[in-house]
């Protein structure tokens, strides 16, 4: 079956879908005032739709939140955030029933399967790329079976929050179509609010959480996922990293580990060393580079986010040419403002080489190229998007 076909075939198995849900949901009452969050499927209170809910509560929002997750999955929920299952019939009820949707990741699993947004509803789409190196595929070259749910879904947004003239164009290269072009509002990403306040007491409850001492200091290593090869893309020498940094920055380090979900099974328990920690089960990474004093990775779009700080971030990729060939990046590490390394020694060179007036003149000279508007308001911004499309609705 050619590619045109199983495509045809996906969009007529959609359309059967609806034809069989649209008269269930006909008898769902839509509640304007019910917000439904959601993140990477299922996962729990965390990314920009936790800041945004945050700042719902904040102002006494007295509407219904509602946070679909996984069965299982371990999150701490505030009191307001009432969490359901996001089950295919749950899931179908509280989206088909809401008054607005946010959510971090496309909902195409369920458009698939026959969700039908009414246009008295409002879909707000975060998303978790930022500044973000990694490429993607285009919508124009999706799996056929997920082609025309997808076309729905990124067709079915109001606004795309973006925080970057950069991310306009992510957004225009790899979701738009000339058919679907959802309005991209720029209003930053609301999990970034959280490098522009003080965090001190957030710090200070991590730290205990990991039973550190109030003065030690922490260098966070969050590597993305790649298929296979794992421990040879992640091995770094922490005896001589914790040196290095001591040797630079002063103090006394710890490394935190964050692996991507997708390589926590297979890793598990291989970083079993004196002064490391394995934080892969923390809820909220944001949190973690929070209280991250030095950040490194390979290409994951934490430390796009990590530098509205202002320390010191640094690359290890190990990888960088297969990498650069399996999955492609959007523009070269050499342009960003990480001292990049291919093995250990690399590493423990650019950290004891750390000069940092002229980390932040590269590091401003980015966020300009880049059109960055982070500013610590973005939550702020986008719950106003939500109140007054609420009142206009009831």
């Amino acid at each position: 079956m050619n590619k045109k076909l199983r495509r045809w075939f996906g969009g007529a198995k959609m359309m059967f879908f609806r034809l069989l849900i649209q008269p269930l949901c006909w008898f769902f009452r839509r509640r304007a005032d019910r917000v439904v969050f959601s993140t990477f499927d299922g996962n729990g209170f965390m990314d920009n739709s936790k800041y945004v809910a945050q700042e719902l509560i904040r102002r006494n929002f007295p509407g219904e939140l509602i946070w679909l997750t996984s069965p299982g999955k371990k999150a701490d929920f505030p009191p307001e955030v009432r969490r359901v299952s996001n089950k295919f019939f749950s899931e179908l009820y509280y989206l088909a029933t809401a008054g607005v949707w946010v959510d971090t990741h496309f909902k195409r699993h369920i458009f698939k399967k026959g969700l039908v947004k009414r246009s008295d509803q409002l879909y707000i789409q975060t998303w978790h790329g930022s500044l973000g190196i990694k490429a993607m595929k285009p919508i124009t070259e999706s799996s056929p079976s997920i082609y025309y749910p997808t076309l729905a879904d990124v067709g079915s947004v109001n606004y795309m929050i973006s925080n970057s003239t950069f991310e306009n164009e992510y957004y225009r290269d790899w979701f738009f179509t000339p058919e679907v072009q959802p309005e991209i509002f720029m209003a930053g990403h609301p999990r970034n609010d959280i490098f522009f306040r003080d965090n001190s007491e957030l710090v200070e409850r991590l730290k205990r959480n990991f039973n550190l001492q109030t003065d030690d200091r922490i260098f966070t290593y969050m590597p993305t996922f790649r298929k296979g090869h794992f421990c040879d893309s992640f091995g770094l020498d922490f005896g001589r990293i914790r040196a290095a940094l001591a040797d630079t920055f002063g103090g006394n380090w710890y490394i935190f580990m964050r692996l991507h979900p997708g390589a926590r099974q297979e890793l598990q328990n291989k970083f079993d060393e004196p002064g490391v920690i394995d934080v892969s089960e923390y809820p909220d990474a944001q949190e973690i580079l929070a209280a991250t004093d030095v950040l490194c990775t390979d290409y994951s779009s934490c430390i796009y986010d990590f530098i509205l700080s202002r320390r010191p971030g640094f690359i290890y990729a190990v990888d960088l040419k297969s990498y650069e060939t399996s999955r492609g990046l959007r523009y070269p590490l050499t342009e960003t403002p990480f001292a990049i390394a291919e093995n250990n020694d690399e590493l423990v060179k650019n950290i004891r080489a750390f000069d940092r007036d002229a980390y932040l003149v590269r590091l401003e000279e980015f966020l300009r190229g880049k059109g960055c508007i982070d500013d610590g308001h973005a939550a702020e911004r986008v719950a106003d998007i939500i109140t007054d499309f609420i009142e206009r609705h009831q």
